[in-house]
């Protein structure tokens, strides 16, 4: 895994999991990186559980499952300033195209999304052919903030390039505080 690792013309993102199989990223806290805290690009079979991630930085999102297959995501609390779990297929890493983003779990998370973007967000980079087989289950959402910029939503799927999505499951998820949509479709 690559920490504060920077590619021509990105962001630096505070951890950086590239082209890797069998993750497991567990019990750690991540506070204020640059961008993007914990981004798995082009992977599989990636674990995070009992993650803490914690930013007041612009364009700080928590975790962005980038390309990857068979991801849960467990027990996890993100305070971000963008989005707090986005799924993304752009390509990174292959220039030759991006991977499809399919089989993600993500159950008992608390997420709390302040000032820019959204607490659960697909899109807007869906380069892939299909972005699928996803289930957000058993969250508690405690504060999704006003953007002011009618982008921002609670819960957001926006389809920003040509991915199909589908197949994608909102189950026992809790909304405490949404100031901006609670729910936000976008064909782009």
């Amino acid at each position: 895994c690559g920490s504060r690792i920077a590619t021509q013309g990105q962001p630096q993102q505070m951890v950086r999991i590239v082209q890797s199989k069998g993750i497991v990223v567990e019990g750690v806290t991540i506070v204020d990186g640059p961008s993007w805290h914990l981004v798995p690009v082009a992977c599989e079979n990636v674990e995070v559980r009992n993650v803490n991630i914690i930013t007041f930085r612009g364009n700080g999102d928590g975790i962005d499952i980038v390309g990857d297959e068979n991801v849960a995501i467990g027990n996890c609390f993100v305070r971000s300033r963008d989005d707090c779990i986005a799924l993304k297929s752009v390509h990174y890493v292959d220039p030759r195209g991006c991977r499809e983003v399919r089989h993600v779990r993500v159950c008992g998370c608390v997420l709390w999304n302040a000032e820019w973007g959204n607490a659960i967000e697909i899109g807007y980079e869906t380069q892939s052919r299909e972005i699928c087989n996803v289930i957000f289950d058993d969250i508690d959402i405690i504060h999704a903030e006003f953007e002011g910029y009618e982008s921002g939503g609670t819960l957001t799927i926006h389809n920003g390039d040509r991915g199909v999505v589908s197949h994608i499951l909102y189950n026992n998820i809790r909304v405490e505080d949404s100031r901006e949509k609670l729910i936000d479709l976008k064909i782009l």
